[in-house]
């Protein structure tokens, strides 16, 4: 089993070898991702309908960069065995993920104009603990993903998707903090349960050699479905 997020077909769990899990289990985690894309869909559609609402560039971004984050990869999660290759299938969530993260960064950072609505007005020294624990994050993932034999493009894709949604995670706390802005804490939620927490948890979780497969991917799933419903909320504040 591969630690690059959700990468194994959850529809075919039962017949990859490498996988351990009981068939109750696996029919559990598969619902369990089946309410995630049922959720994203809405999210989707209500990214959709505040698209079309909001005048500021910046706030279109945001709106954007949710869809491609938190929607945008998960029919990958449910594809049909032999449709799509192997590098497909492991580097078009993250390409999603990376255009999703940094359309939000340009809703933080984009305009250099303040403007009312604006999510974090001034990059700080503070800027400089985030960055710090982005980079920490993503080396970790790296080396410990390495473990695993992953494709090197894979793995450079996930590390690159890592490290700035840990440091989207980290500003948009802090955004959340100052402004006491329930819209940016869930945002940090959900960016860190789906872009960041997935692939170095798991690869962690799996190097121990103690921990079953079972396990880990109901961990994943249920980190899936708890950073859905982060980002739904994200668009229902906002």
């Amino acid at each position: 089993m591969t630690p690059l997020h959700l990468t194994e077909n959850v529809a075919t769990m039962q017949s990859d070898p490498n996988i351990s899990i009981a068939e109750w289990q696996a029919m559990v985690i598969i619902a369990v991702l089946g309410i995630s894309f049922l959720l994203a869909l809405v999210t989707a559609g209500l990214a959709v309908y505040r698209y079309r609402r909001q005048a500021d560039s910046a706030l279109r971004a945001l709106v954007v960069g949710l869809v491609l984050v938190a929607v945008a990869p998960l029919p990958f999660r449910f594809y049909v065995s032999g449709t799509i290759s192997p590098a497909i299938r492991e580097l078009a969530p993250s390409i999603f993920q990376l255009a999703g993260l940094l359309a939000i960064l340009y809703a933080m950072y984009g305009n250099p104009r303040p403007r009312a609505g604006r999510l974090v007005r001034d990059i700080t020294r503070s800027d400089l603990a985030v960055v710090s624990a982005a980079l920490a994050i993503g080396l970790l993932t790296s080396l410990v993903g390495n473990l695993f034999g992953p494709s090197p493009i894979a793995l450079a894709g996930v590390s690159i998707v890592v490290t700035i949604g840990m440091f989207v995670t980290g500003q948009a706390l802090r955004a959340a903090v100052r402004y006491r802005s329930p819209t940016m804490a869930s945002l940090a939620v959900g960016i860190f349960l789906l872009a960041v927490l997935p692939t170095p948890l798991s690869a962690i979780l799996l190097s121990t050699g103690s921990i079953s497969d079972a396990i880990v991917l109901w961990v994943l799933s249920l980190s899936t479905l708890a950073g859905e419903v982060a980002m739904f909320l994200t668009l229902v504040y906002r």
